[in-house]
């Protein structure tokens, strides 16, 4: 099944999650240059969880196959051969 490797707060920040499963979705603010102009600190935040996650997840080999209707990411995991 899927795991949430990143998802959003009430307020609009990003909230880690895990990282294990073999498919693992990621999420982005459903408007993400919004915040960034009205709350920088926020944008700031979103840069660094994604490119820890969604980065982390892309160096080890996992790839983006798609997105589902709320505009998350869904990355699948290589599997251990």
């Amino acid at each position: 099944g899927a795991v949430t490797g990143l998802s959003v707060s009430p307020r609009e920040r990003p909230v880690p999650g895990r990282l294990d499963g073999p498919t693992v979705l990621v999420a982005v603010p459903e408007d993400i240059e919004r915040l960034r102009a009205a709350d920088p600190a926020s944008g700031a935040a979103w840069r660094s969880a994604l490119r820890e996650v969604l980065g982390g997840l892309l160096a080890d080999g996992a790839r983006v196959t798609g997105f589902d209707r709320a505009g998350w990411y869904i990355v699948e995991r290589k599997r251990a051969s």
